[in-house]
């Protein structure tokens, strides 16, 4: 390892090279089984990566064992460092990080990807009962799930900053813990992410679906027909 990236209370990750080729490594330090448990589901979506890919690029693993996570180091500089954006995006910044995010909307790899969240009504239910959504946030919540129905598809989960390498090509994607098929009403929020703004959208909803999406997911259309500046 040339130099460490961050250090957690979960994990250590450092920047290195294994032959030739920049790697990152990832050593696991906890043994608490809810991350123990997100890092075999990485390392499960990591093998769907590589053998039936999504159109946005992705680190592929090169080594792991019961601790540790070897994969390829993508070239770029992640969107920021910090969980919330503090600065206005460019155009095309927030153009090259949809697409990508789109891309995972229209991914269906086989088999498929499990369901990270079983009942959103109770999920809703339970961060408000926490206080972490207050009461007009669950009720516009709930009319989020009610609307979106029982379609579910793809979405990365976790589209912080950190895990986003944007450039003028595209974007790459990292970090696959939360990786898995939602409710459409996550990837208004994973689009919402991806444009460093708090709110997704007001009730009621209808998430923004590009072109190329609409061209990769055929229920998009007949969920969503596309109107007037809807497929942009």
């Amino acid at each position: 390892m040339e130099r460490l990236l961050h250090h957690t209370d979960k994990a250590i990750v450092g920047a290195g090279t294994r032959g030739d080729e920049p790697v990152v490594v990832k050593l696991l330090t906890t043994d608490h089984p809810y991350w123990t448990g997100r890092r075999d589901h990485e390392l499960a979506v990591y093998r769907h990566l590589a053998t039936d890919p999504p159109a946005v690029t992705t680190p592929q693993l090169r080594y792991a064992d019961d601790r540790l996570t070897v994969l390829s180091r993508l070239p770029g500089n992640r969107l920021g460092d910090e969980r919330h954006l503090t600065d206005d995006l460019s155009d095309r910044t927030v153009e090259v990080v949809l697409d990508a995010l789109d891309a995972f909307a229209a991914w269906m790899p086989h088999p498929r990807l499990p369901e990270p969240t079983a009942d959103y009504h109770e999920r809703v239910a339970a961060e408000h009962a926490a206080g972490q959504l207050d009461d007009t946030s669950r009720a516009r919540l709930q009319q989020l799930v009610d609307s979106y129905g029982q379609t579910r598809v793809v979405a990365h989960g976790d589209p912080l900053p950190a895990n986003l390498l944007p450039s003028d090509s595209g974007c790459a994607v990292l970090d696959f813990e939360h990786c898995g098929r939602y409710a459409l009403v996550s990837v208004v929020a994973d689009r919402a992410a991806g444009r460093g703004v708090a709110g997704a959208c007001t009730s009621p909803p209808r998430p923004t679906i590009s072109p190329r999406t609409r061209r990769g997911c055929p229920w998009v259309s007949s969920t969503f027909p596309a109107t007037g500046g809807s497929t942009a």
